[in-house]
């Protein structure tokens, strides 16, 4: 019997994070049963989680691992599975052995017949020591596949063996016999961004805002979401000066305990527009209509979205020209339903006894 194992530990106030966490979840029962590592994560971030009820739940990561060895002593396959999400910087010395030390106990789990896996991350601005320890990882892992192809190009430039691209985790949301419906009596817009990245970015995300104002029809309403809770105060700025330029009141939807709630008030949109992945992302699932904002920070964007074909719904900021605003507008919604296909079967190929074979090694 196959058995995952995950140890939670992420953004907790992240919205996001808890998605491609629960689609993991979610890909892995469908293989098999799982092991989770609960014990530093709140009760409220574990219940969006979904964990399956006969999924077993423990605390700390050396009783994770003993249940690791119990799985190999009754003659189970388990398999443990690193977090998704976007990965970049730099180890110093001292952090690069600390990462060296961490690898002791992974070798033994691998020696002992545990499947390590990586699936779903992306990196970007990551420096030498960094590619250091994933050289280092690199041969422990049973699988290891990122979410884009820009990731893909730099792990390769670097030498960092790759088993090639399957998409992130949140396209498992694409689920439906059908795309997103796009109603043209959906004209309202929802802006959500995370503003504290670098001095710039607040006053690159509002020139945006501004040229999306521009391009309103009549009776369009502008909305706010937040769904990690950092972003409130940067999207409070933005609310202030959007409501004097509309002079109409502009709301702050805030959630980041439900996924359900947030992706119920995406639906009533006609357009998302944001500079966070899964905003973009878990909007697109209901919404279909998205427009992108990326700047220096934010490849993980862009380089998805070029992978999957999709760049001209990215306007590069801060030049946000309403040419570029127009054109993204324009595009064709975004139907990640085979993107979902995907992902399915390139878990069922990493549980496949004897993979030798790239998966997913291509989209389109």
């Amino acid at each position: 019997m196959n058995v995952s194992f995950l140890s939670i530990r992420t953004q907790f106030e992240n919205l996001g994070d808890a998605l491609i966490n629960r689609e993991l979840i979610r890909l892995l029962a469908a293989r098999g049963t799982l092991v989770v590592d609960t014990g530093i994560a709140p009760d409220w971030f574990v219940d969006m989680l979904d964990l399956p009820t006969d999924a077993t739940r423990v605390s700390g990561r050396p009783r994770l691992f003993l249940e690791m060895v119990k799985a190999l002593l009754r003659g189970d396959r388990p398999y443990y599975f690193f977090l998704p999400g976007g990965l970049f910087g730099e180890f110093n010395r001292l952090q690069l052995a600390k990462k060296a030390l961490a690898l002791l106990p992974l070798r033994v789990l691998r020696l002992l017949g545990v499947r390590l896996c990586h699936v779903g991350p992306s990196f970007e601005r990551i420096g030498a020591n960094y590619i250091t320890h994933l050289r280092r990882r690199r041969p422990l892992l049973h699988a290891f596949y990122v979410r884009d192809a820009r990731s893909l190009r730099l792990l390769e430039h670097h030498a960092v063996g790759c088993d090639g691209l399957l998409p992130d985790l949140a396209f498992n949301l694409f689920d439906a016999p059908s795309p997103p419906s796009v109603s043209t009596g959906r004209r309202d817009v929802c802006f959500s961004f995370r503003t504290d990245q670098h001095a710039e970015q607040f006053d690159a995300c509002m020139t945006m805002v501004e040229r999306m104002a521009e391009t309103l029809s009549d009776g369009a309403r502008c909305h706010i979401a937040v769904q990690v809770e950092r972003d409130r105060p940067g999207m409070e700025a933005i609310r202030d000066r959007l409501q004097a330029r509309l002079g109409a009141p502009v709301e702050i939807f805030q959630e980041t305990r439900d996924i359900a709630r947030m992706q119920a008030f995406y639906r009533d949109m006609g357009v998302v527009v944001s500079n966070r992945l899964h905003v973009l992302l878990l909007g697109a699932s209901v919404c279909g209509r998205l427009v992108a904002c990326v700047d220096e920070k934010n490849q993980k964007i862009s380089g998805l979205l070029e992978t999957l074909g999709r760049a001209d719904l990215v306007v590069p900021m801060p030049q946000a020209t309403p040419a570029a605003v127009r054109a993204a507008l324009a595009a064709p919604p975004l139907d990640g339903r085979a993107e979902q296909a995907k992902l399915a079967d390139g878990f069922r190929a990493i549980f496949a006894e004897g993979r030798t074979a790239r998966v997913g090694a291509a989209h389109g």
